[in-house]
């Protein structure tokens, strides 16, 4: 089990090259990670089609508006004859304009559910994108503590190494 999650975290520090100098602090370990996972993506495109599903439900409530516009244009010669006094006065253009509401008055109770269902829905990813970060910041602390504890091991036996060889020169002198 620590081995698994010792791979899933070089895994996932794999595609970042960091130098050997270089120590990751928990909070990179788990912005690398978050950036990487494919899962957290997947999680915030949920939300996003949730809400577009909440606000396409909350369509069918809202009245459908429209503006209308029309312009009415005249022939010259027809408009004053060979009168050129009379053509002065006769708009050539006339332009209209207007707004159309529509609502349907009722249809029963299924719109205002399925806008509380899309709602619910949309609440629902977002805690589930909140928990997928949460098993995974999980993932790395183990794996983060793991190679730290893997590290200072590495760093133990050195030191022990260093002193026996120490003490091989001692009783060879």
């Amino acid at each position: 089990m620590k081995t698994a999650l010792i791979v899933s975290l070089f895994l996932v520090l794999l595609p970042f090259p960091v130098a050997a100098q270089e120590s990751l602090n928990l909070s990179q370990c788990y912005q690398l990670a978050k950036d990487y996972s494919n899962r957290v993506v997947i999680s915030a495109q949920e939300i996003e089609r949730a809400r577009a599903r909440y606000t396409a439900a909350l369509g069918e409530v809202l009245p459908q508006v429209s503006y209308r516009v029309r312009e009415l244009l005249q022939d010259p010669s027809s408009a004053g004859g060979s009168d050129p006094v009379g053509r002065t006065f006769t708009r050539l253009s006339q332009a209209t304009g207007a707004f159309n509401f529509q609502q349907v008055l009722f249809r029963g109770l299924q719109e205002y559910q399925g806008i509380k269902i899309a709602g619910l829905n949309e609440k629902r990813t977002q805690q589930d994108l909140k928990n997928v970060e949460r098993l995974l910041f999980d993932d790395v602390v183990v794996a983060f503590y793991t190679t730290s504890l893997i590290e200072q091991d590495i760093q133990t036996t050195q030191m022990i190494i260093d002193v026996v060889q120490d003490r091989i020169t001692a009783l060879a002198e």
